[in-house]
């Protein structure tokens, strides 16, 4: 290993510290400063869940078009800019080189920068893809004609969230809307097996996967996602793996072994009551870009991740006359949250009524016997000054005893005024906001000055509102020795959030059991918990636990005080592990040795022969949430040879619940499906099914509801 002076640490000092922004652009690497913005012309997500981390592989093909680059015959150099959490890590880059798969030497930052211009400079073909701070990456690939294409692939380990039964990891769509030619969609194609089942989205409910069949994908699941959601917030999901609260995957590579766990402490932790939680919804039209429909599914997304069927909760809305969604508290559990949220168009006026509509939440927590909480959103700055904000905490304030705790999301990011009060600058109604959550024992986040999005913010005071594990102690060990190296996900060192499964990676000595030992203080009462897995209960990991644990090391190491020993260090490892750090790079060059004969091209399987992907409106349910039977009709006006087509409805997990004759369905113009299962169907207990038409050139579904 070469060493490294610490004037090369100080020339690239500022990769650590800048904060990366999405971007795309192509130009002449000779003349940079003469750049356009690129477009993306092909897109897909290939997704693998590994325990605690999902794996992703992004392709993405460029171009130049619709720039005045696109005639240029000379070559051109592609900038991808992009951010990921803070938790994600890179562990791959591929390049294509005419049909050859280039896939990347990880060497020293220095050394890879060094070739990579040299070889631009000779007019060849390499990409560099680098990491310039603890979030934000940076990808350059060269040559590219004006009117030709360059194709790469960025493999990311993504952090997961374990809520509700569900694993979640959050799709980077923001990296989509870079391009100057809008992208039409992102193809999507997954796996599932006996441990990760019923693959689907969180934070669309028409969104889903269809199965499909490849002699080299084998069985697979692909989707599409329209461009128009590229600006939400969508997560990859399958069904939890845990097992009674708790959930464990080993792997060794026959010098160390690796575990992951991940334990829910509502399931497993039997003195945790459940949180009622009243959520305010306030807008102003003229504060935020956020439209009100997606305020409120934002709300709604972080019920179904933060909240459990332990949980209720209620919806009030701002207007002029406030409206509730119940008068009493709704249970948390998916059929309540489809239903409530159904039955109402967006009951939320353009300009805010902030003071009635706390005051009115107040009211419905004090009628049902002050056991409760209050989440508010608000984009409001109407109370922004000291004596207004003032007065109006004092007014809130007696009216309630005891005080009920107030947790706020401020996502106002437009129109932002400010006042200067005691010595500092308060924007929006940020002093109105900081005060009130402090008096009440609430929580305030805002998204103006932040990287936090509305989810975030919703998710953090939710966190807050659902409780705290405090004293909090998880102890591993296994049987004939260890376990150390230990590194948390979502986890402090003292303390625990109720609402977020705990999560822990590390390396242990001996064989299984494995046992977990958990104990804290929650509100006030101590807890200590013993968990044991056997050579049955745990799941065997694969190569991808060795290189999750090893992100994180790497992460660990970047965090501490820097010195050229501590730097030589982070390189060795990022080398011997393949996993990107802030002084490594990917590199991809025109050598025969790189090109990778095995490496499957999994973007070529997303064609598949179906006229449409999401839910047909030719399709209507009624009633829909239902209790006891629901009415399926599909009108037949159109020329679709329905008699050679199946209609079946499945469960969340995938089986297969029921069946119907297209003969015993056909009405004059349409045909009917009559589904009645009963209210104590075994087979069918209440929850979300699917109704599925598949003809010959078709996919059609609907989602149903049963209470």
């Amino acid at each position: 290993m070469k060493n490294i002076l610490i004037t090369t640490v100080l020339l690239f000092a500022f990769f650590q510290f800048s904060y990366g922004v999405n971007s795309l652009r192509v130009g002449d690497p000779r003349s940079t400063w003469y750049t356009y913005q690129g477009t993306i012309e092909e897109a897909t997500l290939s997704i693998k869940p590994k325990g605690l981390y999902m794996e992703y592989g992004l392709y993405l093909t460029f171009s130049a078009r619709n720039t005045p680059l696109y005639y240029n015959t000379d070559s051109l150099e592609t900038v991808l800019k992009f951010d990921l959490p803070a938790n994600a890590t890179i562990v791959d880059s591929w390049l294509w080189i005419g049909d050859d798969i280039i896939k990347a030497k990880i060497l020293d930052k220095w050394s890879a920068s060094a070739i990579y211009e040299g070889i631009v400079q000779r007019r060849m073909d390499p990409s560099i893809l680098t990491k310039t701070s603890s979030t934000s990456y940076e990808l350059r690939v060269f040559p590219m004609l004006g009117n030709s294409t360059r194709k790469v692939k960025i493999t990311i380990l993504m952090p997961t969230n374990w809520v509700n039964n569900e694993v979640l990891s959050a799709i980077p769509l923001s990296i989509l809307s870079t391009s100057l030619v809008p992208l039409q969609k992102l193809n999507v194609v997954t796996w599932a097996d006996n441990t990760w089942t019923n693959p689907h989205f969180f934070g669309s409910a028409n969104l889903m996967f269809y199965p499909q069949t490849d002699t080299i994908l084998g069985s697979y699941f692909y989707t599409e996602i329209p461009n128009f959601m590229f600006s939400t917030s969508i997560s990859a999901a399958f069904n939890s793996p845990v097992t009674n609260g708790a959930y464990l995957s080993t792997y060794s590579d026959g010098t160390d072994k690796y575990y992951q766990l991940a334990i829910d402490p509502k399931t497993l932790i039997d003195t945790i009551q459940g949180t009622n939680v009243a959520f305010l919804i306030d807008f102003h039209a003229a504060n935020t870009n956020l439209s009100k429909a997606t305020v409120i599914d934002n709300v709604k997304q972080s019920i179904y991740r933060y909240l459990s069927v332990k949980d209720s909760f209620n919806l009030i809305f701002s207007n002029f006359s406030i409206y509730r969604a119940s008068n009493t508290w709704i249970p948390a559990d998916s059929a309540s949250i489809e239903n409530v949220f159904a039955t109402f168009t967006t009951p939320l006026s353009d300009y805010s009524n902030l003071t009635s509509l706390l005051f009115n939440g107040i009211d419905f927590i004090v009628s049902h016997g002050n056991n409760g909480k209050i989440v508010l959103l608000s984009c409001s700055n109407q109370y922004s000054t000291s004596n207004v904000a003032n007065s109006l905490v004092n007014d809130i304030v007696s009216n309630m005893d005891p005080d009920i705790p107030i947790h706020i999301c401020d996502y106002q990011n437009l129109n932002m005024n400010y006042n200067y009060i005691n010595g500092r600058y308060y924007y929006g109604n940020e002093y109105l906001y900081s005060n009130l959550s402090m008096i009440t024992l609430g929580s305030f986040y805002r998204v103006y000055n932040t990287s936090y999005t509305l989810s975030d913010i919703i998710g953090m005071n939710l966190n807050e509102a659902c409780g705290i594990i405090n004293s909090f102690d998880l102890y591993t060990t296994a049987t004939g020795g260890f376990c150390h190296s230990r590194y948390f996900l979502n986890t402090m060192s003292t303390t625990a959030y109720i609402s977020n499964s705990i999560m822990q990676t590390g390396k242990f000595n001996g064989n299984l059991p494995f046992t977990a030992f958990i104990s804290g203080e929650y509100k006030g009462n101590i807890f200590s918990k013993v968990v044991t897995f056997t050579s049955t209960d745990a799941i065997v990991g694969d190569t991808m636990s060795r290189e999750i644990w090893a992100g994180l090391n790497i992460k660990d190491l970047e965090s501490q005080s820097q010195t050229n020993n501590l730097i030589s260090t982070i390189v060795a490892k990022s080398i011997s592990e393949r996993v990107l750090s802030k002084y490594s790079a990917f590199l991809c060059l025109e050598d025969t040795n790189q090109i990778c004969n095995d490496c499957a091209d999994e973007s070529e399987f997303t064609e598949i022969e179906t006229d449409t992907i999401a839910i047909d409106l030719e399709l209507t349910a009624f009633p829909n949430p239902f209790t006891e039977s629901v009415t399926i009709k599909i009108n037949t006006t159109n020329s679709t040879d329905y008699s050679k087509a199946t209609f079946k409805i499945f469960n969340i997990m995938g089986a297969e619940v029921s069946t119907f004759n297209y003969s015993d369905c056909i009405k004059n113009g349409y045909l009917e499906f009559n589904w009645n299962p009963g209210v104590s169907n075994e087979l069918a207990p209440a929850g979300i099914y699917l109704f599925v038409m598949t003809t010959e050139n078709a996919t059609k579904s609907i989602k149903l509801i049963k209470q």
